[in-house]
C-alpha cells in the first residue's frame, strides 16, 4: 500500500481515538518504528487538527513519500540511529531541514537524536526487557 494511502486510512484511527471517552485532551500523539515512523509524520501532516505530538523511531518520509511539510504543526521528538542503511543521519537532517523550512516552526526546535546504534535497536531492547521481565516473573512464581 502506498504510504500516502496508508496515512489516509489511518486517519480513521485518529478519529476513533480522538472521540474515545478515555481521551481527555484536545489531541493525540503518534509513535512509530521504521515504516511506522515514516507514517507517523504523514499522519501528523495530514491531521494537524488532532495529532499534537510525533515520536518516530528509525523512520521518516523521503523523496516522493514526503508529506506537505507545511501542514506539520506537531512537535517532533525523533530517535534515529547513526548506523542505519534505510534512514541515515544525512537523510534525516535533510528531512528535518525541509520540515523546518516549510512548516510552521513549532517542530523546528524539536529533538532529533542520532544514537550510535543500528536500525531497530529500541525494538530489540524492548524485546530483551520483556524476556527479562518474564524470566523474573517466572522465578517469583516458582518460589511461591
Amino acid at each position: 500500500m502506498p504510504p500516502d494511502r496508508a496515512g489516509r486510512d489511518m486517519s480513521g484511527a485518529v478519529d476513533y481515538l480522538a472521540s474515545h471517552s478515555a481521551v481527555t485532551s484536545d489531541g493525540i500523539g503518534v509513535v512509530g518504528f521504521c515504516m511506522g515512523g515514516m507514517l507517523a509524520f504523514i499522519i501528523a501532516a495530514n491531521r494537524p487538527d488532532k495529532v499534537k505530538a510525533v515520536v518516530p523511531f528509525y523512520g521518516f518520509p523521503q523523496g516522493p513519500m514526503e508529506p506537505d511539510w507545511s501542514k506539520l504543526t506537531a512537535p517532533v521528538s525523533g530517535h534515529m540511529a547513526e548506523k542505519d542503511d534505510f534512514f541515515g543521519p544525512a537523510a534525516a537532517q535533510r528531512a528535518r531541514s525541509e520540515a523546518a523550512r516549510d512548516g510552521q516552526g513549532r517542530h523546528a526546535d524539536s529533538a532529533s537524536r542520532h544514537r550510535p546504534r543500528v536500525h531497530g535497536t529500541a525494538q530489540r531492547a524492548r524485546h530483551a526487557e520483556r524476556e527479562a521481565a518474564a524470566e523474573r516473573s517466572g522465578r517469583r512464581s516458582r518460589r511461591s
